[in-house]
């Protein structure tokens, strides 16, 4: 059989499937270029599966309609000219807009196989009117690290890694609170800074999403920024991968951030965490797993944020709670990699170009 996967998360790799050979084969694309796109059209007409992943969270209207449409756009050209898509677990919605809703419900009512990575995504899905949903969980709980490569980095005492969103310290893509955030971010950001080093925490500034220090998604610019104001704190280096991300991460004793894939490399790698959430994806996900820990920046003041998250990182049934989550994790983890393996093994048979 032919698949290919195309993704959006550098470093990450075809999946391996047991008794199934799976080639990988990268194809680089641009809605700038044209010919690219149309190059795709005989590329997705040779498969017999593709999957989607939309970036865990990215199949809905709140980063933006261009967002939105060109990722709408290679799902759409997926069905109308594959042997099926397979939307992988993720996020599903909010569709906030009535012709995004209308996209959305073409969408999944056109997959082959969808799989939500938590209930309330799963719910909305069904309301669109696809009612086959699989709810799993998300696929990065599975990537691999190195718990010793970083170990030299931690100090004395407790070690704090703390994720800075760019996204959020700039107001979202908009600049002006795009994602309706009651908390001040930056000003819960260095509270907590000062509470860590008060008590004789090492802070670690952890960019997850890196690039250069003005763009607009990068965290690599915050946080160097606040390293500057707070020498004491350390600055983790611009990481070369995921994988190297989730390393660095595992080293610390505790953790919080505003990147969702940042703290799923901290529960899945045993470290406590608290997660600062700026959409529902959050509390879908970590609900789903029984983990109660999340900071809703959207409904909570800033002093009550602060508080809260004190409280979660100095609590006592925290750990055992990251370790019933991770209990939780495996046995979602597992049902997707066995449905996986029946995907492809259909696939392999042709069964799906025959519908």
């Amino acid at each position: 059989m032919s698949l290919r996967i195309f993704t959006y998360m550098k470093g990450c790799s075809a999946p391996e499937v047991d008794n199934h050979a799976v080639d990988e084969e990268i194809y680089e694309y641009s809605f700038k270029n044209p010919a690219s796109l149309m190059r795709l059209i005989p590329i997705f007409r040779s498969c017999d599966l593709i999957f989607d992943f939309t970036e865990g969270d990215s199949f809905s209207d709140i980063y933006g309609m261009k967002r939105f449409y060109t990722q709408s756009f290679l799902k759409l050209l997926a069905i109308r000219s594959s042997g099926g898509l397979v939307l992988g677990p993720q996020t599903i919605g909010p569709f906030q807009r009535p012709m995004v809703r209308r996209i959305a419900q073409r969408i999944l009512k056109g997959s082959l196989e969808v799989f939500a990575r938590d209930s309330k995504s799963a719910k909305n899905a069904v309301e669109l009117g696809r009612l086959d949903v699989t709810t799993v969980t998300d696929v990065a709980f599975l990537l691999a690290y190195d718990e010793n490569s970083y170990r030299g980095v931690c100090r004395e005492g407790q070690n704090f890694g703390l994720n800075v969103s760019g996204l959020l310290a700039a107001g979202g893509y908009t600049r002006s609170n795009q994602f309706g955030l009651t908390v001040d971010y930056l000003a819960y950001i260095e509270r907590l800074i000062g509470w860590a080093v008060g008590r004789g925490m090492t802070v670690h500034l952890i960019p997850h999403v890196v690039g250069g220090e003005d763009e607009l998604d990068s965290d690599t610019g915050i946080c160097r920024e606040l390293h500057r104001r707070y020498p004491e704190t350390v600055l983790a280096p611009t990481f070369s991968s995921p994988m190297d991300a989730k390393s660095y991460i595992s080293a610390m004793d505790v953790f919080s951030g505003a990147r969702m894939h940042s703290t799923i490399a901290a529960i899945s790698a045993s470290v406590p965490v608290v997660p600062f959430s700026y959409s529902r994806k959050f509390e879908g996900l970590f609900e789903s797993l029984g983990y109660r820990y999340c900071i809703d920046g959207r409904a909570l003041g800033t002093d009550e944020a602060f508080d809260r998250t004190v409280h979660y990182i100095c609590s006592p049934f925290i750990e055992p709670d990251v370790r019933k989550a991770q209990e939780e994790i495996g046995r979602r983890c597992l049902e997707f990699t066995s449905a996986l393996d029946g995907i492809i093994a259909e696939g392999a048979d042709g069964r799906f170009r025959s519908r």
